[in-house]
């Protein structure tokens, strides 16, 4: 599908299969609608034109599903989301801006591996984060973790060459 250039995703489809958009590199999209409610491994991975995306509550999204989309610069996860799946944005090697959910609590491994996010902040309810969670964001400046974080898991800011500043809670009961 390296042609393709758009799709039109009509409200009342409820399932992206895996590998469904997989390599389609001139696509452009920037929302999926409300309807969805499972998205597939790889579905949109090195959707290298994708640049904006506005993500609704997706009650069953597997890994990597964004993973190399490298003209990514800005996400908005809306309400509902609990989790971020491994390495869903992982290698968005442009994505410097990430609007969390207020639901959210844990950040999957390897999820923004790779970014070029340079601030991060949690929101308030974030107990865990996953193993290479934001390891190579070599832009990566500041983190501010809220005091719901129990759990910073291995490599979590591993090669993260101009991180600065990070504030650890005080009930933090793990870092590996």
């Amino acid at each position: 599908c390296i042609n393709l250039t758009y799709v039109n995703i009509p409200d009342g489809v409820s399932e992206i299969y895996p590998n469904a958009f997989y390599g389609c590199t001139d696509l452009q999209i920037n929302k999926l609608p409300p309807s969805v409610n499972k998205v597939g491994s790889y579905a949109f991975a090195s959707c290298k034109s994708i640049q904006t995306l506005d993500l609704p509550y997706i009650l069953d999204m597997d890994d990597s599903v964004f993973k190399d989309c490298t003209g990514l610069t800005s996400v908005r996860i809306l309400d509902g989301w609990y989790e971020i799946p491994s390495s869903t944005f992982s290698r968005c090697e442009r994505l410097k801006e990430i609007i969390f959910p207020d639901s959210l609590l844990e950040i999957g491994n390897q999820a923004f591996y790779g970014t070029a996010l340079e601030n991060v902040e949690l929101p308030l309810n974030v107990h865990t984060i996953g193993s290479e969670a934001f390891s190579g964001c070599k832009y990566l400046e500041s983190v501010d973790l809220p005091e719901s974080i129990r759990t910073i898991s291995s490599h979590a800011f591993a090669d993260c060459s101009s991180l600065k500043n990070v504030s650890l809670p005080s009930k933090l009961n793990s870092i590996s």
